[in-house]
């Protein structure tokens, strides 16, 4: 039987892949972001509980939208490394 990611789990994912296209590193999202680095690590692994706050200080500090993140499949957006 095939194990069904979790929301976090695809969260996560999302938030690594975009992250990985920026061109940016995790330490790059938690200056961004105002968070701690090994958060933004557990946040990509599925470790971590994402509220709704934190989803807040991830858009605004990477300027994408609550969708990507959240529904993101890899095909609608390029990200390109922000300056």
């Amino acid at each position: 039987m095939l194990k069904r990611k979790t929301t976090y789990e695809q969260i996560g994912q999302n938030l690594r892949t975009i992250r990985q296209q920026m061109g940016f590193m995790q330490v790059d999202v938690a200056v961004a972001a105002d968070l701690n680095r090994t958060y933004v690590s557990r946040i990509e692994t599925g470790k971590a509980r994402i509220t709704f706050n934190l989803i807040v200080k991830l858009v605004h500090g990477l300027e994408i939208s609550s969708n990507e993140l959240l529904f993101w499949k890899g095909d609608e957006t390029d990200h390109a490394k922000i300056s």
